[in-house]
């Protein structure tokens, strides 16, 4: 397991407003959110762990990868797996922005101001998510120094047909033995604003950047958050 230490990330608070609202401008929420943009930066502690693990075995709906401490392990990411056809390596990975904003959240709604605690809320989310992209840059240049191509970032309940019940897997390839982040017996990640992900490298993908799978979700039409 390494450690990769992550800046703390700049979002544009007019667009992220207008993403909340599904593309209404709205000058209240605007300000709500350049005022919990400032909160959340003093929140916020934004730091990743990952894995570059061998790919051993591909099935219709399965991916194995060599295990660090020898062995190896099956992910079952159902029938999107071909995503990964081309992968001789993937980077696991796993992100977090701390606990901090979650409990001011949770004070929020308890002194009253759901209003507030939601903006705060999606502001970390966002965080979370532009945090995760280092992983992303990490993973362009490991496969850039290879000559290789990168894959799409996947996890457990964003790519249709990987099952949530398969973090726990996935999680525990990268996250035994360190305090940063941990996972309970059913898989779920504590600090809450944390998130596993999966990136394919190797010759036979074609692009330099990490692709999203926004496009392929059932709440791809609903979902403030997705990129575009």
């Amino acid at each position: 397991m390494a450690l990769l230490g992550i800046p703390k990330p700049d979002l544009d608070p007019v667009q992220l407003a207008l993403a909340i609202n599904h593309d209404r401008p709205n000058e209240q929420l605007e300000q709500s959110v350049r005022d919990c943009l400032v909160q959340a930066r003093e929140l916020i502690a934004p730091r990743a762990v990952y894995e570059l693990l061998a790919v051993v075995g591909q099935g219709p709906d399965w991916i194995e990868v060599q295990g660090k401490a020898g062995g190896s392990t099956r992910l079952t990411v159902g029938p999107k797996t071909d995503l990964l056809g081309p992968a001789e390596r993937v980077l696991v990975g796993a992100t977090t922005i701390g606990h901090e904003l979650d409990d001011a959240v949770k004070r929020l709604n308890q002194q009253g101001d759901p209003y507030a605690a939601y903006v705060l809320d999606c502001v970390g989310v966002s965080l979370l998510g532009e945090a995760g992209k280092a992983l992303d840059r990490l993973a362009e240049e490991v496969a850039a120094r290879r000559g290789w191509g990168v894959g799409h970032r996947l996890a457990p309940g964003s790519l249709p047909g990987w099952d949530m019940t398969d973090q726990k897997v996935l999680a525990g390839l990268v996250l035994a033995g360190q305090g940063a982040i941990i996972f309970n017996d059913v898989g779920v990640l504590w600090p809450f604003k944390s998130a596993t992900s999966l990136i394919g490298m190797g010759q036979g993908f074609i692009s330099r950047r990490v692709g999203r799978v926004c496009h392929m979700c059932s709440k791809r039409e609903t979902c403030w958050s997705k990129e575009k």
